[in-house]
């Protein structure tokens, strides 16, 4: 009787989902600007590149090469670090287009070292 009992735990715990959490297959794979101005709404991404001056409210304009794109990037984002257009950051988030303009909505930056 308790072989069966041990044999139906097992069975059970065997046939049980395990969750883990998610892994991303390639989180450092960048995405170049120029290619993320033509990407879907939502979709995301992560670029590399100097933010070169704040153009309204938790909105930096980033550039990389000859390509730039507006990100929105929360103060609590930035809170622990201090940024200037000298230092090269990678960010990561969510592509937000609407029908006149597109942008990047943060929600990681770090100083590439």
């Amino acid at each position: 009787m308790k072989k069966r009992i041990v044999f139906l735990m097992l069975a059970t715990v065997m046939a049980s989902p395990v969750y883990a959490g998610f892994q991303q297959t390639n989180p450092s794979a960048v995405t170049q600007i120029d290619k993320v101005l033509k990407m879907p709404d939502d979709a995301f991404v992560t670029i590399e590149g100097n933010i070169i001056k704040q153009v309204g409210n938790e909105k930096y304009l980033v550039q990389s090469g000859k390509s730039t794109i507006v990100v929105e990037i929360e103060d609590e984002l930035l809170m622990n670090i201090t940024v200037t257009p000298k230092n090269r950051v990678r960010i990561s988030g969510e592509v937000d287009r609407d029908f006149k303009s597109i942008e990047l909505e943060a929600s990681k930056i770090e100083i590439i070292k």
